[in-house]
């Protein structure tokens, strides 16, 4: 199977890989320029303050030691992100059994720190202890954090970290409503929450007004993750999350976060349309075939709605998507370029056509990820498009070749050579638009002069000018005028009639 491959269909496959690679890199530079043209953010870094809200009861002593000694590997996330960082410290217990079991810890008079030694020495003069029943005052602690003295033009940024529930009606009298308002009326940006998963119902409400994630403190309980060596992946999924869109080197407005995402969207879109709308055209030229633009149509617009649906379901639905998840919605999209490239290519099972697409789709993607991580965004994506759509039209072509039962070879002379499969919908020989291979009028070829199809594993050649029918075997040929034709059948034990 594989050696005939080599033997017969190098050619097609190189064909189809290139012509993959030209359509996206193509379409993908088209969109490109939009992507130039978006509102970047100004270059003066911007200024989050981040505070710590941390339960300090005799439980949490790992999490206190890993906010002091994990401080600087937290803030080095933010380094790369055009992000001006300070943080705080607010402590408490449970007020109920100590009305001074709440408090912050201010530098040099200041709320916020971008000193991280000092905020580490100040946060180890905090001791674990104490605590009453298991709510504490997570309720108070986090209406004092809100109302700290944050810098100006900074986005207030709270981290929520305690191993027990909230008291529903706090010692100050505040419950969870009087907190969300708190929350508002002090443009509190985000809230992240370090808690156990059976307190999530408790917390997750603030939530509504200033999204945040949720980091489970299970892996820690449980000795297979120390607070301080989480403290690094804290810091870059909120880092992330924050003030940019896209990568490390682009930094777009998020005031205009819908036009990027759309924008960006439509990139998608574009590269599965240009590698559908080449490998169509591949497909034509191979065969000697006039475009039939209906088909080229149909193709394109599936290709570019399948593009933009993939691309818009995982920028807007996944703000910060994993590269795991990149490559998969690149198989997805491979999938779609390959069930939709099938139309013009006969005999194609529309299984194979997936797998084909899908697996070509995982490669690229693959490469695009890496791409992503060692050259600058704009070439990234431009070499990454291209090398996506040459996997996919690679092995589009490649799983048509290698798992097909029986082909024809078509054959010009001169070793210019053409092979078309074999299945049960026929191939059309004759001068019509239509026809798979093309007979010239003007040697006096019939619009539909045969056809040669497969059924129960037989090849049957049809002849439409004196209707005649007889089956082929293995190697025989069918002369005409301007070409012959040569069948292959994979295992083929039958002999002519």
């Amino acid at each position: 199977m594989f050696s005939n491959f080599l033997k017969f269909t190098t050619k097609k496959t190189i064909i189809f890989g290139f012509a993959g690679s030209i359509g996206a890199l193509l379409f993908a530079l088209l969109v490109e320029s939009l992507i130039y043209h978006l509102p970047k953010i100004n270059q003066t870094k911007t200024k989050v303050d981040i505070i710590f809200v941390t339960d300090v009861t005799s439980s949490m002593s790992e999490e206190i030691n890993g906010v002091k000694n994990g401080i600087k590997h937290f803030s080095s996330m933010f380094l790369n992100k055009n992000i001006d960082l300070h943080v705080g410290f607010v402590w408490f217990r449970d007020r109920f059994v100590d009305t001074n079991a709440l408090g912050k810890i201010t530098f040099h008079g200041q709320d916020t720190t971008d000193n991280y030694e000092l905020f580490s020495n100040e946060v180890d003069k905090i001791i674990a202890e104490g605590g009453g029943d298991e709510p504490e005052s997570a309720f108070d602690a986090v209406v004092l954090a809100s109302t700290l003295k944050f810098r100006e033009n900074t986005k207030k940024v709270l981290i929520l970290i305690t191993d027990a529930p909230p008291k529903s009606t706090d010692f100050s009298g505040k419950i969870i409503g009087d907190v969300k308002l708190f929350l508002t009326n002090n443009s509190i940006y985000q809230l992240h929450l370090a808690i156990y998963e059976q307190n999530i119902h408790y917390y997750q409400p603030l939530q509504e007004i200033a999204k945040g994630m949720i980091f489970p403190l299970q892996n820690i309980s449980d000795g297979s993750l120390s607070f301080e060596s989480a403290m690094p992946n804290i810091g870059l999924k909120i880092a992330e999350g924050l003030n940019t869109i896209l990568s490390k080197n682009e930094k777009y407005d998020n005031n205009m976060k819908n036009n990027i995402l759309l924008v960006l969207s439509i990139w998608w879109g574009a590269v599965a349309l240009g590698t559908v709308f080449c490998l169509i055209i591949a497909q034509n030229i191979y065969l000697k075939q006039a475009v039939k633009l209906n088909k080229l149509l149909i193709g394109c617009s599936i290709g570019f709605t399948a593009g933009l649906g993939v691309g818009s379901v995982l920028l807007w639905f996944f703000e910060n998507p994993s590269d795991f998840l990149k490559i998969m919605a690149w198989g997805g999209v491979g999938v779609t370029i390959g069930l939709v490239s099938r139309i013009v290519i006969p005999n194609y099972p529309s299984i194979r056509a997936l797998l084909g697409g899908l697996l070509g789709g995982l490669l690229g993607g693959l490469f695009f990820v890496i791409l992503a991580n060692l050259l600058s965004d704009s070439i990234s994506r431009l070499l990454g498009a291209a090398i996506v759509g040459f996997f996919v039209g690679l092995m589009f072509a490649l799983f048509e070749e290698v798992l097909r039962e029986a082909w024809l070879i078509v054959d010009w002379g001169n070793n210019d050579r053409r092979t078309i499969s074999l299945g049960h919908t026929p191939v059309i020989l004759g001068s019509s638009e239509e026809a798979d291979v093309y007979l010239p009028s003007e040697k006096g070829f019939l619009p539909k002069t045969a056809i040669i199809k497969m059924e129960n594993g037989k090849v049957w050649y049809e002849n439409k000018i004196n209707n005649r029918v007889i089956e082929l075997t293995h190697g025989d040929k069918v002369e005409f005028v301007v070409l012959h034709i040569i069948v292959n059948i994979i295992g083929s034990v039958s002999s002519k009639k």
